[in-house]
């Protein structure tokens, strides 16, 4: 069988060069986008046509160099087998679309070097999608994971189906998952903070959403503030203000804990893991606090899927976490913004976002009554929906 996918050329910002591609012959566009990291924007031009066949070695200087075998063996691994695929490459006269995907390549190659750093992202769901006889623009929505030394796996598959409304970027913070480690001196929330625009400038993304989870809303929150006129929406899930969160949740455990919650606990307190394996055991045993929906299995299949650093999370709360308080500062964020609690969440309890909600001139407040800290997980339609909602019919 032949697979025809259409591959457009693109600048990006900075002279370099990106590719996307389209209508593979066969296959679900969604199983594509999971699988191979092809990301289907709608390209206008004219096109020549010409067959690849593999091993593919590129010789033409215009087309550069792309590592089509790789990828189309990505693409259709639930589905078959091909040995070749038309390319067409457009003239000068080539559309240009607001968000740049990343190069059509492995995963080596979703990655933006910024700020000194190098992050890894990932790009799913259509930035332009046909309506009768118009293209319709989805808004950019950014999703920034917790932690620190958590990463973007923790919002797949459940976050994936706000794809419906937006296009969404995925990010690992730098120093997490699969972004560079490098200087450790610059993991700091500041610079994550910063990062998101960085980013953002390099996507040719001029206005975007925000999305953050625990930490990642700490990040999102600082965005807002520092970039008010970027940020079109604001979703804030399961986190907090200041670092009055740490002597809160303290104090639960203390209060609350058992003796093994108590002793893990004391790890996270002073930023003094030692391994990953300490960290496997502290989310082993928080885990029940952390979702109401905890589940063995799940924990496991999810621990295996991410890339997590204890690093980071000893630099977060042995530094920066003590000392960030953004609570006087909230009133600057200008956007409509959601606030998400879990009624039950231990570690970001939810009168801190009742705070972010008094503060933020536009935010609305909605308390999951049956949810810890993982609302995603432990309402998780609830979630979607009225994060859908939000996203396409946010308040005045």
């Amino acid at each position: 069988m032949t697979i025809n996918s259409t591959v457009v050329e693109k600048n990006v910002a900075g002279g370099g060069k990106n590719w996307d591609a389209l209508d593979v012959e066969g296959a679900n566009r969604h199983d594509i986008r999971q699988a191979g990291h092809l990301n289907p924007f709608a390209i206008g031009g004219d096109f020549d046509t010409q067959t690849i066949t593999f091993p593919y070695t590129p010789t033409s200087p215009d087309i550069g160099k792309v590592n089509v075998q790789l990828n189309v063996r990505d693409a259709v691994k639930t589905k078959t087998v091909s040995d070749k695929f038309d390319v067409r490459r457009p003239d000068s006269r080539q559309t240009r679309h607001r968000v740049v995907a990343p190069p059509l390549g492995v995963r080596e190659t979703m990655r933006a070097k910024i700020r000194g750093t190098e992050l890894y992202f990932d790009v799913h769901g259509m930035g332009l999608v046909a309506e009768g006889d118009r293209m319709v623009e989805r808004p950019v929505l950014f999703l920034l994971h917790g932690g620190p030394g958590g990463d973007h796996s923790g919002f797949k598959p459940s976050l994936s189906a706000l794809s419906e409304v937006a296009q969404l970027v995925f990010v690992d913070h730098r120093g997490s998952g699969r972004s560079r480690s490098d200087d450790r001196t610059t993991h700091t929330l500041d610079n994550n903070i910063q990062d998101v625009a960085a980013l953002a400038d390099y996507l040719g993304v001029e206005r975007y959403a925000l999305l953050g989870s625990s930490y990642g809303g700490m990040v999102a929150q600082g965005v807002a503030i520092r970039y008010p006129r970027r940020v079109s929406n604001l979703v804030l899930c399961a986190t907090a203000p200041s670092f009055r969160f740490i002597t809160d949740a303290h104090r639960w455990i203390e209060e609350r804990g058992t003796t093994k919650q108590k002793r893990v606990c004391h790890w996270l307190w002073e930023g003094n893991f030692q391994s990953n394996e300490q960290l496997y055991e502290y989310y082993e045993v928080m885990g029940p606090l952390y979702s109401r929906s905890f589940d063995r299995e799940t924990f496991e299949e999810s621990w295996s899927r991410g890339t997590r650093t204890f690093e980071q999370i000893n630099l977060g709360f042995d530094g920066f976490l003590r000392e960030f308080d953004f609570t006087d500062e909230l009133h600057k964020i200008a956007c409509p913004t959601l606030v998400l609690a879990g009624a039950h969440d231990w570690i970001c309890q939810p009168h801190h976002s009742e705070l972010i909600a008094e503060r933020v001139p536009r935010a609305q407040l909605k308390i999951f009554t049956d949810s810890a800290h993982a609302i995603a997980s432990d309402e998780p339609e609830a979630f979607l929906d009225v994060t859908r909602r939000f996203l396409t019919c946010p308040p005045r």
